[in-house]
């Protein structure tokens, strides 16, 4: 069951998106993220979703980075730390974190 809504919600999200209802904010740890599938179909597939629909605005990367290892220290994960801080580099949801 838990598959099937995930599965479910990575189409609502993809199609909102293909809508322009959505924006996919990407950044660099992505395409790194990305480069550690080891199944070569389904790289190919991220890597196009990425390239077709990623949009990467400008990011105050020493920000970004300061804020990833305040996560960090607070034991979050290293990659949701990243994620996190680039998102609170462009928007004011994430920077009550």
């Amino acid at each position: 069951m838990r598959i099937r809504l995930e599965t479910d919600a990575y189409y609502l999200i993809l199609n909102g998106i293909q809508r322009n209802i959505y924006e996919m904010v990407i950044s660099s740890m992505h395409f790194k993220e990305t480069a550690s599938i080891e199944d070569i179909r389904e790289k190919i597939q991220v890597v196009h979703l990425l390239d077709v629909y990623g949009k990467e605005p400008d990011y105050d990367y020493v920000k970004a980075k300061k804020r990833a290892d305040e996560l960090v220290l607070i034991n979050f994960g290293i990659a949701d730390s990243v994620h996190l801080a680039f998102c609170g580099t462009i928007s004011r949801l994430f920077n009550y974190l």
